[in-house]
């Protein structure tokens, strides 16, 4: 179990992976429009952030 499903459980939540990607500045194009939340380092959300549109 990893660090962010021990979270979650605490929370009494659970995660559903829906989209996979190896490339994380992919991820804001597979995301986008889509009522889906985005687990990432601290750093490249960070830098997602500079990239929005």
């Amino acid at each position: 179990m990893t660090n962010v499903d021990k979270s979650l459980q605490e929370q009494d939540k659970s995660r559903h992976v829906q989209v996979l990607s190896r490339n994380f500045l992919t991820i804001g194009q597979l995301i986008k429009g889509r009522d889906l939340v985005c687990i990432v380092p601290k750093l490249m959300s960070m830098i997602l952030l500079l990239l929005k549109d």
